[in-house]
């Protein structure tokens, strides 16, 4: 807070010192502690404290413009409009309400407005370097990277009847073009290692069918990769296999709606490839109402999932996502149902979560990734977190353990267990 507001502060108290008003001391104290709150990055509590300030000198124009400005560092642009405008009102358009109302605008995907409100202001402000500069960015604004994210993945798998452990990785972007166009694609690598319990060498001798390299019923008496016989009749294992999985998505976006088309590629060798294709629908009246519609294809089978769910706000660092999912395959209806709760912050957030039902190689392409074991998904649990660091990176970890029906009836229910840990970088907003 500079000095000049400071002072102006102390005068309005001395000059009108009303009922309910905070005292000198009080604002004081106040100010040092927004001062300290954005020193520190911790915007949502500043602009809070600011906030309350501001309504107790409601004339102020000095703190409802800050206010704006600390509510646009924390990415909340609809309040910093809200903020920008009083305080235009107040100061009947000064250069730094507007400049901050536009800035506002164009991190909100409002380009057309932002531009608009920028020429205004360049026709009232012909000589300010601050407008023109912002000017230019926002007509040059036609594609930018909004996100990046690598991770590694650590697998487990005990009481499986063929797999045994792996390790994998993922990178991935997105990128914004103009306001309203999103694309985005990512790449990600498995290997994963068998360790074979007697059982699954006596099903590999007979004269069954194989188990395929994910676990899954391959051909009898296949050649591929994975449990089967050598040419010399004798019974053979593979030791690893890779996995890639390619994913890429377009869509739009606008605050209230979005819409993207997502496709994703699962290649194992030995296997067929399976093709994941689907939509992905956002409606966002209060929180974000999402309705995922994607069908797997494999060879000749196809299984078609229907997946909506909602991110409830319930709390302003809080948040529930439920949701449920519908598969179908031949004449099989498949359903879960799950649950995650998010408590976020200025440093970052934590979630929780869990599912349970049945789900049978599912596309999940909102990770993105296709769960193509072959076992049916029974339940889940999982646990992440991400903490925020300065200039949009952050540091991520999560852990996810799954229960595994493995495909031979007589065989126990398995786990999966998958720990992940991961770098983002986001684009300030």
């Amino acid at each position: 807070m500079n000095a000049a507001l400071q002072l102006a502060l102390f005068a309005w108290l001395v000059a009108d010192p009303l009922a309910g008003r905070p005292d000198a001391q009080k604002v004081a104290t106040d100010l040092q502690q927004i001062d300290d709150y954005e020193q520190r990055g911790r915007f949502v509590a500043a602009a809070r404290r600011t906030e309350d300030l501001a309504r107790a000198f409601p004339q102020d124009y000095g703190l409802w413009l800050r206010a704006g400005w600390l509510r646009y560092r924390a990415g909340h642009w609809r309040r910093a409009q809200r903020h920008y405008r009083r305080a235009i009102e107040l100061s009947q358009g000064s250069l730094d309400s507007r400049l901050g109302l536009g800035w506002s605008l164009l991190d909100d995907g409002r380009r057309r407005d932002a531009i608009a409100t920028f020429e205004a202001l360049e026709r009232d402000a012909p000589e300010s370097p601050r407008v023109a500069e912002a000017l230019d960015l926002a007509r040059a604004r036609p594609v930018v990277a909004t996100h990046v994210r690598t991770s590694l993945t650590g697998h487990g798998y005990p009481l499986h009847p063929t797999l045994s452990r792996g390790i994998g990785g993922q990178v991935g972007g997105g990128l914004q073009i103009a306001e309203h166009g999103l694309v985005s694609a990512s790449y990600g690598f498995s290997r994963l290692a068998y360790e074979p319990t007697t059982q699954a060498l006596a099903l590999s001798a007979g004269n069954g069918p194989s188990m395929g390299d994910n676990g899954g019923m391959g051909e009898a008496g296949g050649t591929g990769p994975g449990y089967g016989r050598g040419t010399n009749g004798d019974p053979f294992v593979e030791d690893t296999f890779d996995q890639h999985h390619v994913y890429a998505a377009a869509g739009v976006t606008w605050p209230t709606a979005g819409a993207l088309l997502q496709y994703g590629l699962l290649h194992d060798e030995g296997l067929v490839d399976v093709h994941a294709v689907g939509t992905s629908l956002r409606w966002s009246p209060w929180g974000d109402v999402l309705l995922g519609v994607s069908t797997t294809i494999e060879g000749d089978r196809m299984r078609p999932r229907v997946a909506p769910s909602w991110r409830l706000p319930i709390h302003p660092h809080a948040s529930l996502h439920p949701g449920a999912s519908i598969q179908a395959e031949d004449a099989q209806v498949l359903g879960t149902g799950r649950l995650t709760a998010t408590f976020h912050g200025d440093r970052g957030a934590v979630w929780l979560g869990g599912m349970g039902g049945r789900e049978r190689r599912p596309a999940l392409l909102d990770i993105p990734i296709i769960l193509n074991l072959g076992d049916d998904l029974r339940y889940g649990v999982w646990l992440g977190g991400h903490l925020s660091l300065p200039k949009g990176w952050g540091l991520l970890a999560s852990y996810e353990l799954y229960g595994l029906e493995p495909a031979d009836p007589t065989a126990a229910l398995a786990q999966a267990h998958y720990v992940t840990v991961g770098l983002s970088w986001a684009r300030e907003k």
